[in-house]
């Protein structure tokens, strides 16, 4: 979807483009989630050498970042499911999707085994 505004890697103002931080086919529950979505201009969305899609740090950088915002997002060790969907405010579709792919204990789940699971499978180790 593409907008007028500003990009949010360089600044220029123009035509951006949504980009989804974890792509919908690595976490299809941030798919509508707005602290997964960077609205960027063509050349830093798509371009081969300046680009999200062409440079694996920036990707990893943007990823990490996101992981430490969720990080802060979720404080306590446990979280309840009615608080992710909260925090994040995605639908109950996306909850329940959610709910399938982690271990619970009673009616919460491990703060680390979410974040990996809302990453996509992975948690981002180091700096980009």
């Amino acid at each position: 979807m593409a907008k007028i505004d500003y990009c949010e890697k360089c600044g220029g103002y123009g035509v951006v483009e949504l980009h989804h931080i974890v792509h919908k086919s690595q976490s299809r529950v941030l798919k509508d989630c707005k602290i997964n979505h960077k609205y960027l201009c063509g050349t830093c969305h798509r371009d081969n050498k300046y680009g999200v899609h062409g440079d694996s740090k920036i990707d990893k950088k943007m990823k990490l970042d996101l992981q430490e915002s969720l990080q802060e997002l979720f404080t306590e060790d446990e979280i309840t499911l009615e608080e992710v969907k909260e925090a994040l405010d995605i639908k109950e579709n996306d909850i329940y999707a959610l709910y399938k792919s982690l271990y619970t204990k009673g009616n919460k789940v491990d703060k680390e085994e979410l974040i990996r699971v809302l990453m996509g499978g992975k948690l981002i180790i180091g700096r980009a």
